[in-house]
């Protein structure tokens, strides 16, 4: 049984020339430390930030090429329809 499972395991090699030391990754628990990942989140954020602008300018392009025109000949529209004229003839409503 233990063959068996050792056969399915997974194990890490790692290979380094003869008189290198294995360089230890440095342990950072300071305030530092958590002022450069606060640093790093922030530039993350920032290229995720411009990344979606960036995808989405084209539609707006497309949008304002599109929707500006549109507004500008609705709004001449309205502008020359006459305005509605009162009815006359029409009794006054009485005085509460």
């Amino acid at each position: 049984m233990l063959s068996d499972s050792a056969a399915l395991s997974t194990f890490t090699v790692s290979l380094q020339p003869k008189g290198v030391a294995a360089v230890q990754p440095k342990q950072h628990n300071g305030f530092v430390d958590g002022l450069l990942g606060g640093w790093h989140a922030l530039g993350a954020s920032a290229k995720v930030l411009v990344t979606v602008v960036g995808a989405l300018l084209p539609f707006a392009i497309l949008f304002a090429l599109v929707l500006v025109p549109l507004v500008v000949v609705l709004r001449r529209r309205a502008a020359r329809r006459p305005a509605p004229v009162p009815t006359q003839g029409l009794p006054a409503a009485p005085p509460v």
